[in-house]
């Protein structure tokens, strides 16, 4: 929650984005590799009183690693961490610090490896 100039009762922060994502995977065993990733792109963000047209235009850059197991030829799992960076953010009373973080990663991943 975001505290507001016009009322005193905190205004609800919501952030978006997408980007490109590129990554490899290194393997390990039979079974099991290590995908190393990375999220470049853009986004917004505001408070649910903010127009969309007048929201803060944000960079975002996320790596992350995960650890694959094949289940069979088509289906990996993956579990994992990420930590996304964000750049540019002018919302007031909240720094790009605050939309920073670690957060978890639960995959599945179908196709040809």
């Amino acid at each position: 929650h975001v505290p507001t100039a016009a009322s005193p009762v905190p205004d609800t922060l919501r952030m978006g984005y997408g980007g490109f994502v590129i990554g490899h995977i290194v393997p390990v065993s039979r079974t099991l590799a290590i995908s190393v990733d990375a999220l470049v792109g853009a986004g917004s963000v505001g408070t649910d009183g903010t127009p969309a047209e007048d929201r803060d235009a944000v960079f975002v850059f996320e790596p992350s690693a995960t650890l694959d197991l094949k289940l069979a030829r088509p289906v990996r799992v993956a579990v994992g961490a990420s930590y996304r960076f964000v750049g540019d953010a002018s919302v007031p009373g909240v720094s790009d610090a605050k939309l920073r973080g670690f957060s978890g990663t639960l995959r599945l991943r179908l196709g040809r490896f």
